[in-house]
């Protein structure tokens, strides 16, 4: 099913961290799910791959479905967010995916635990999406957050 994503756009020149909903080529041509390996074989079998890992680290490679991505390979990643299709003639293909205006990236944020974060059960961050990186580094308190908008 191809969706209507006219809010979605990438916050890096590689959209190394676009975790939205696209869904098909630059051409039309419908992506594979990534938890497939037909009709075109693939080694992305795990969700560590993928930057759904760095928003929910409960995440698993179903999750993804059948999205455009950058995933990255042993430290390497592609230009743009791709996907592997559905047809057996084009094993993969760019998608058309728009750049923000702005890089910063409004996240919503609770502990793995549903803990509170000071006086409040949910914070809202503005972080640059490097930034976000860094939270997964807290030893204690491990945040799980999920995109809520793009600061365009």
């Amino acid at each position: 099913m191809t969706n209507n994503l006219s809010d979605e756009c990438l916050t890096t020149s590689s959209g190394e961290d676009y975790v939205g909903r696209m869904n098909h080529t630059i051409s039309g041509i419908p992506c594979q799910r990534w938890s497939n390996t037909w009709p075109n074989l693939h080694p992305y079998d795990n969700i560590k791959y993928f930057a759904d890992y760095s928003t929910n680290p409960y995440a698993i490679v179903k999750d993804v479905d059948n999205y455009c991505r950058t995933p990255s390979l042993m430290g390497s990643t592609d230009v743009q967010p791709w996907c592997f299709t559905v047809h057996m003639n084009v094993e993969k293909e760019y998608c058309d995916i728009p750049r923000c205006k702005s890089k910063r990236v409004i996240y919503d944020c609770y502990s793995s635990q549903r803990l509170r974060f000071g006086n409040v059960k949910t914070v809202q961050w503005t972080i640059k999406p490097a930034a976000m990186r860094l939270v997964k580094l807290v030893p204690i308190i491990r945040p799980i957050c999920s995109r809520l908008a793009v600061n365009q």
